[in-house]
């Protein structure tokens, strides 16, 4: 199972080098100082109150802050680096997790590459990440909609959110689980 991860892990990491490498280098240079810009403003905010921008991302993409703060501290990532990563994957039209997406920056892929890579607009994906900054630092608050990427590679009617969420309707305790819009699965 793991070689099978392995060799996924390799196809996305090689599509995405080919597919990026299309994009001008001063396009995806200009978009990775962008990127880094949203990533150290939620990193100085995490670093006056941790738990508050954990509750903040945990409310955009539809996870609890525990499993937000526990993927986080296993990835060893920071929280700038999560959000991206978490936008990226919500807009990818590609099966790829964040954790996959942070493991290409590991390998040494910058932000631009990767979303030039995953078939996304550059411009699109430096706002997205600025506009799930702003919901981080608490300028904006979150919605549950992750920001919309357009591109060749980008999913079809993003920004309904993806993960868990539970509600309160009528005394009534609801669950339910989804990506996408219009898709939702309640246990």
């Amino acid at each position: 199972m793991k070689a099978d991860a392995d060799a996924s892990y390799q196809r996305l990491k090689q599509e995405v080098q080919n597919r990026g490498a299309r994009t001008s280098a001063s396009a995806r240079a200009a978009a990775e100082a962008r990127f880094e810009a949203s990533g150290k403003r939620v990193d100085e905010e995490a670093s006056k109150d941790e738990a508050q921008v954990a509750a903040r991302l945990a409310a955009e993409f539809k996870t609890m802050p525990g499993a937000l703060l526990g993927e986080r501290n296993r990835l060893d990532a920071g929280w700038g680096e999560l959000m991206i990563a978490y936008a990226l994957s919500a807009n990818a039209k590609a099966s790829v997790t964040a954790e996959q997406l942070l493991q290409l920056r590991a390998d040494h892929m910058g932000w631009g590459q990767i979303a030039a890579g995953l078939g996304l607009d550059l411009g699109d994906a430096v706002s997205a990440a600025k506009a799930e900054a702003r919901v981080a630092a608490g300028l904006a608050k979150p919605d549950g909609r992750v920001a919309v990427i357009h591109g060749e590679g980008a999913r079809a009617g993003v920004g309904a959110g993806l993960g868990a969420g539970a509600s309160l309707d009528a005394g009534r305790a609801r669950t339910s689980a989804g990506l996408g819009v219009g898709v939702h699965i309640k246990p």
